[in-house]
């Protein structure tokens, strides 16, 4: 079972909050460190806004003509002075580093699958793809998924963006489920919201979600969903913590994940 991570703004702080909670801690390069607990903390700010000459060295001499400056997008860094106490493990995020870890399943697979599930049971190569919101790293990467499907297959894909909201996949199954044979969702929200709208439209269509959350369950209908295990995801974040503190360099971490078939008896004790 992983550990809790508590985090201070400073050594002091810290020390105080063990106390409170009555740990007994051993002191760490970093951190404290109980039997079932970590508590790490910032040494005041890690991160600070770059100079301006870190945007252009031109700037690194000051000139009435060239102020003010300000950046179309600010740029960040770590404090040299205290870069070893700064520790990052992110979910499903794009990248990791030297001291940034990711944990996250293989997002692009686990779109394929469940779409190539759905397909393989239905007939039908017209398909409404409802994905996330713009630009995302997940939605970048499951979008991948159904394009590979896709050109494997020879599908008619039509994408449109969800936002990850139920009240928008329902407006978007309104608007464009007659014309396709299958709606792939990019989340089990959006999944209820087009299953919620083709029962109002009194049409038939499969349709399949992602997550694995138990609340799909009550869209009173079958449907194949990815299913994550979010308890995992978080113990393996916090493990991950643990190992960047005590030194260890920073990895992607990728996890498993099933392909199920949601329905209502799954809900129900």
């Amino acid at each position: 079972m992983g550990k809790s991570l508590y985090i201070a703004e400073k050594p002091s702080v810290a020390q105080e909050f063990a106390k409170a909670l009555k740990m007994k801690t051993r002191r760490q390069d970093g951190y404290l460190e109980s039997e079932d607990a970590v508590v790490t903390w910032c040494v005041g700010h890690l991160v600070t806004m770059s100079y301006p000459e870190a945007y252009d060295p031109a700037l690194k001499r000051w000139n009435l003509e060239t102020l003010p400056f300000i950046p179309q997008e600010f740029q960040y860094e770590v404090i040299p002075a205290v870069a070893k106490q700064f520790k990052i493990v992110a979910v499903d995020a794009p990248f990791f580093n030297q001291s940034t870890s990711t944990v996250a399943i293989d997002h692009e697979k686990a779109q394929y699958d469940v779409a190539r599930k759905t397909l393989h049971e239905n007939q039908g190569n017209r398909i409404l793809y409802i994905a996330g919101k713009k630009n995302g790293f997940v939605t970048t990467q499951r979008l991948e998924g159904m394009k590979r499907l896709a050109a494997q297959e020879g599908l008619s894909l039509f994408v449109r963006q969800g936002d990850f909201s139920e009240k928008k996949a329902r407006q978007l199954t309104f608007q464009y489920a007659r014309n396709r044979d299958i709606i792939v969702c990019a989340s089990d929200l959006m999944a209820i919201g087009a299953m919620r709208a083709l029962q109002e439209m009194d049409i038939f269509r499969p349709v399949c979600g992602f997550d694995g959350i138990t609340l799909m369950g009550y869209a009173g209908k079958q449907m194949n969903t990815v299913k994550q295990d979010f308890y995992r995801v978080s113990s393996e974040a916090m493990e991950e913590m643990g190992r960047l503190l005590e030194g260890g360099e920073g990895r992607a971490v990728v996890l498993d994940f099933s392909i199920v078939r949601m329905q209502y008896l799954d809900i129900i004790c």
